[in-house]
């Protein structure tokens, strides 16, 4: 049985006092990750919307913890997650957006419009249903009711609609518009990799390694994946030439437990908090990660890509994995040697043909319009004009 909070039943009766109150036609309410951060496929629909709406007509509200208020861009509306506030504005929005699950005390009313991205696309991790006996009852609970409130899902791939429809607890209409996040690999712009490089104070002339490992349950992750990072930045200086960084982020369930670790210096950077991975990715000349999907948002570049995964066992009994890591484009280390033979022995051409190959496979839909396209769509509920005309990119 699980515990009662009085907390969750006062938030409960706060929401649903809220719900007298008259839906408000052009408010949309944005999450992501539960008020972390102004970032991943919620943000580049505001950035869209932002762009679209000359008038100014719609009404952009924001519920993120209060060291992000800053990162949001003008005419963006903040309100603080999971305050009073933000309960009322959820509960008189015509339209949410969010790419994690509801908590069972933030009920949709009817005339209301859920629209979830959700925050990992294509993946090797099992996840949601597909890992139902390994994931907490509480966590079940709140994805069963989460899911029958949802309108619409946005999916980037044949892999993540079939994902959505097997896993998800799910049946409704899925668009798939490519995710709204990757459009920045489909239209790159050189400003922002100017930015990345400045906020870190990395120089033009220097290559950046990011390192984006996912988070363990059982124990702290330095403890299981000790990979030689000084070791690994002299391999790409070998092999790609030039000068290298690491800028190293954590999975924000990991930082608690890892992001004051002291192995921090000039050449390995502490990432974590910057907001937006997508910008990390972008800028970044080679990605290495474990199980994270950021590996195949990534791979869209088609730059260089590695897989460390010394845990590799351990982690499918704890989690779980979809597919087998050492068949993906790009190559699966167990330990520091088998990597840095990895990276010496890298070809770039056999590398993007495994890309192409996988990305067809698994029939990837990134054209760099997602963002677009979903603004366009909640523009379109805004306006009460139907929102599935193009009946091959929404499934029923």
């Amino acid at each position: 049985m699980s515990r009662f909070h009085p907390r969750d039943f006062l938030r409960q009766m706060i929401f649903y006092l809220f719900r007298i109150f008259p839906i408000q036609q052009n408010k949309i309410v944005f999450d992501n990750y539960f008020g972390r951060a102004y970032a991943c496929n919620p943000k580049y629909i505001t950035e869209a919307l932002l762009a679209m709406d000359s008038s100014k007509s719609i009404d952009i509200v924001w519920t993120c913890l209060p060291k992000y208020k800053d990162t949001l861009a003008k005419g963006v509306r903040y309100v603080k997650y999971r305050s009073i506030r933000s309960y009322w504005e959820l509960a008189t929005a015509k339209v949410w957006v969010d790419n994690v699950r509801k908590r069972t005390y933030e009920k949709k009313r009817k005339k209301q419009f859920y629209i979830q991205t959700w925050h990992g696309a294509i993946g090797i991790k099992k996840s949601e249903g597909d890992a139902a006996d390994k994931i907490t009852p509480k966590f079940l609970k709140i994805a069963k009711y989460d899911s029958p409130q949802i309108n619409l899902m946005i999916s980037n791939s044949t892999f993540c609609t079939q994902f959505y429809k097997r896993a998800f607890w799910y049946h409704g209409p899925i668009a798939e518009f490519g995710y709204p996040r990757n459009d920045i690999f489909a239209n790159p712009k050189q400003k922002i990799s100017l930015q990345v490089r400045s906020f870190f104070n990395i120089d033009s002339s220097t290559s950046i390694l990011l390192y984006a490992p996912t988070f363990r349950k059982t124990s702290a992750l330095w403890d299981q994946l000790v990979l030689d990072l000084p070791r690994l930045l002299l391999n790409l200086e070998k092999k790609f030439n030039g000068k290298w960084v690491c800028l190293l982020r954590l999975h924000p369930w990991a930082v608690k437990h890892d992001a004051n670790k002291p192995i921090f210096n000039s050449k390995i950077i502490d990432a974590t908090h910057y907001p937006d991975i997508q910008e990390l990715l972008l800028s970044a000349g080679v990605l290495v990660t474990d199980y994270s999907s950021c590996m195949f948002d990534y791979l869209i570049q088609k730059k260089p890509a590695f897989m460390y995964a010394p845990d590799i066992q351990n982690y499918v009994e704890e989690r779980g994995l979809l597919m087998d890591p050492f068949t993906l484009p790009f190559t699966c280390a167990t330990d520091n040697d088998e990597l840095e033979k990895q990276v010496l022995e890298f070809d770039i051409e056999n590398f993007i043909k495994k890309t192409e190959l996988f990305f067809s496979e698994n029939e990837l839909k990134e054209d760099g319009f997602a963002s677009q396209k979903t603004a366009n769509l909640i523009l379109n509920i805004i306006d009460n004009k139907p929102t599935s005309s193009n009946q091959t990119e929404v499934l029923e």
